[in-house]
């Protein structure tokens, strides 16, 4: 039961008085008396009101002043005068913890971003480098507040550093590129005009930097106010005669990539016909492939001359068809090579539908590509240019994908047609083609998305595409719609490309997700590698359900397989059984999980902890408290961090990865002030300014 502030200074000043009269040894009551002081100091410790603990603070300088006067004969009375410590306890260092307290105490009881900032690892907000740049910190920093609060928010926080032009300036375009990765585009507009507020091309720098903006993908849903401002400034002709040439060339290859072909041919015939320049022949080629991917694809053919010569012709439609490809997202810009893949990669994210205004003409200039190709591939010699990775085979498949990409599966079908054709009739095998896998990979997501897994299973064999990207991809699908049986065929294909094991560390959580156990005990069966890796994809089994969110079925299958037999398969299970939200949103089914994997950890931590390679971690039991915080059951994580014995910043941190109420922000904050080391607490209230502007 806590005791009152009022009660417990009662007490306190009640004791020292009774020292005083009842202790005729000066000695003997000015320890007494400094007992009391270091008893009440140890209590305060565990005061998460940040007044109250000031107050007792307070009157713990007051009360070790008057031993020093009161008890000025007395050994300890010296040397606390002195300034000594005595049994740790010193005027100094009780009145450094009061001075630090009462800088902090009306911050920690209503607590704002603002005000914490002081206490933080960036006391002046953003962390600033030499010369006012910003240091990579603040990029992240405001990554986070833009992507949560919006460009308003984010730029309260470079208020300070308005006046620092090119630093803001740097900064607000970090912002910009931040709203692009998280898909905010009235951001990225929002950050891109307000670096043309103080840069917006007065001079040949500032149309530098404006031209850099049109030339970043990241920053593409500005290009349009970046484009009205050149305008205005080609209008005043207030550039010189090269400034003027290359901004009208910006501005063709501007509204190139934007898909205004007409808009981008007048620019261009500008600067050809009334500028007298020539364009170099990347920026060229570049203009014409943005051209011909906005369905004009004489008008791009023109540019490039490449009307009569095959070899020129089928660099220029490839080139064409890579832009279309890129505008899609099926590449990412400026890497035409491969495709943008990884094991993460999911075939809904990647072939997302396109957006029902943009789409007629996608489908548009994937048509008009696609019988450029039709007309010259009958007749087209074999050369460098005409096969492989910028050949018409390729082509075919590119087409294929973005079929697919725009909803026209038969589309893509028959173009995968005409490419095998295509090759077969050029290379014969044209699997021993060193180019090969460029054209494989993406016909086989192609198949992956249609569900012929056979079929992509064969192309990610014969390319030998050893990525994991494609292995995951194909075993994710399989695993969702095939039997056992199946699967294994599709496993054994790629296997050279990706390993059995893969194969099943990605097949059984689909599989048991879906509740399909009767398979996944096939598979197991059938493993034919070492048997001490059955025990591993038992626990893959139990990912799946408990994705699934079936904690019965969970609990039940790690009793069957005994993975929970132990200290360290129960601790396993728990955290597990946590991720299912219909455990973790529920306090009472929740909070018998948490106590158990504390009192796991409390053991583990006294014993050799969990071993690692390399070390062993005996922080255990604080994961409980973590777990606790994590969930929102702030009393509940408080008890038990305060409960372990080994312990660092971590738990805390995690109270402030949702949103938290403003007084359990203040006993959070509060438990970190009483429990952490200076650089540690500053980590929390790091933490807790992110979560308070979010």
């Amino acid at each position: 039961m806590d005791v009152s502030f009022t009660t417990k200074m009662s007490l306190l000043a009640g004791g020292l008085l009774l020292t005083l009269s009842a202790c005729s040894d000066p000695q003997q009551a000015a320890q007494k008396s400094l007992q009391k002081i270091a008893a009440s100091l140890q209590q305060e410790k565990t005061d998460l009101d940040p007044q109250k603990q000031l107050a007792a603070y307070q009157q713990m300088v007051t009360d070790v002043q008057a031993i020093t006067k009161d008890y000025a004969d007395s050994a300890t009375g010296k040397a606390l005068a002195a300034g000594q410590s005595v049994d740790g306890i010193s005027v100094a260092g009780l009145t450094k913890l009061r001075d630090a307290m009462a800088e902090r105490a009306p911050c920690y009881a209503s607590p704002t971003s603002a005000c914490l900032r002081p206490f933080s690892h960036h006391p002046s907000g953003p962390t600033q480098a030499r010369g006012g740049a910003a240091a990579s910190g603040s990029a992240q920093q405001a990554a986070e507040q833009i992507c949560s609060q919006g460009f308003a928010a984010a730029d309260k926080a470079l208020e300070g550093m308005k006046i620092n032009k090119p630093a803001y300036a740097k900064e607000v375009i970090q912002l910009g590129l931040a709203a692009g990765q998280c898909q905010r585009p009235d951001d990225v507009k929002a950050a891109v005009n307000a670096f043309m507020a103080i840069y917006p091309g007065a001079d040949e720098q500032q149309v530098n930097s404006l031209l850099s903006i049109l030339a970043t993908p990241g920053l593409q849903a500005a290009w349009p106010e970046v484009m009205a401002q050149l305008e205005k400034g080609l209008q005043s002709g207030q550039y010189g005669k090269n400034a003027t040439a290359s901004v009208t060339l910006n501005l063709a290859l501007g509204y190139a990539n934007a898909g205004n072909s007409a808009k981008a041919l007048e620019k261009y015939r500008d600067f050809t016909d009334t500028l007298h320049y020539r364009a170099d022949p990347s920026t060229q080629q570049q203009l014409a492939a943005a051209i011909m991917a906005s369905g004009d694809i004489d008008s791009g053919l023109k540019i490039m001359g490449a009307t009569a010569n095959q070899d020129v012709l089928a660099v220029a439609l490839n080139q064409g068809i890579n832009a279309l490809a890129t505008r899609l997202g099926l590449f990412q810009p400026g890497i035409t090579t491969r495709l943008p893949f990884n094991e993460n990669t999911t075939l809904h994210d990647y072939l997302s539908a396109v957006s029902a205004d943009a789409k007629p003409a996608y489908q548009s200039a994937t048509q008009a590509f696609e019988g450029q190709i039709d007309n010259m591939a009958p007749t087209v010699r074999r050369s460098n240019q005409t096969v492989g990775l910028i050949g018409l085979d390729r082509d075919y498949a590119l087409l294929a994908l973005i079929h697919q990409k725009l909803g026209e599966p038969q589309l893509a079908t028959a173009a995968l047609k005409k490419g095998q054709a295509y090759g077969a009739r050029m290379l014969g095998q044209p699997e021993n083609s060193p180019d090969y896998p460029s054209i494989a990979a993406p016909s086989a997501v192609v198949l992956i998305a249609q569900g012929d897994y056979a079929g992509a299973a064969h192309l990610i064999q014969a390319g030998n595409l050893s990525s994991d990207a494609y292995g995951a991809l194909l075993m994710k699908a399989a695993g969702q719609t095939m039997n056992a049986e199946q699967t294994l065929d599709i496993a054994n294909t790629i296997s050279r490309q990706y390993g059995l094991y893969n194969t099943y560390t990605v097949v059984i959580p689909e599989m048991a997700q879906a509740g399909r156990m009767d398979d996944i005990d096939k598979l197991i069966a059938a493993w034919a590698g070492n048997p001490a890796q059955k025990r591993l994809f038992y626990g893959l089994i139990l990912d799946g359900l408990v994705a699934h969110g079936d904690a019965d079925a969970a609990k039940e299958y790690a009793q069957k397989q005994h993975l929970a037999d132990d200290d360290l398969g129960k601790l396993r299970l728990d955290a597990q059984l946590l991720k299912i939200p219909a455990i973790a949103t529920s306090q009472a089914k929740a909070e018998p999980l948490i106590r158990e994997m504390f009192q796991i950890g409390q053991t583990l931590d006294k014993g050799q902890g969990v071993q690692y390679s390399g070390g062993s971690d005996r922080m255990i039991a604080q994961n409980a408290a973590a777990a606790a915080f994590r969930n929102g059951y702030v009393d509940l994580g408080i008890e038990l961090y305060r409960a372990a014995a080994n312990k660092d910043q971590r738990p805390l941190l995690a109270a402030f990865e949702k949103k938290i109420a403003p007084q359990d922000t203040t006993r959070v904050l509060m438990l970190a002030n009483n429990q952490l080391s200076e650089d540690r607490m500053r980590t929390v209230v790091d933490h807790a300014i992110r979560a308070l502007d979010s």
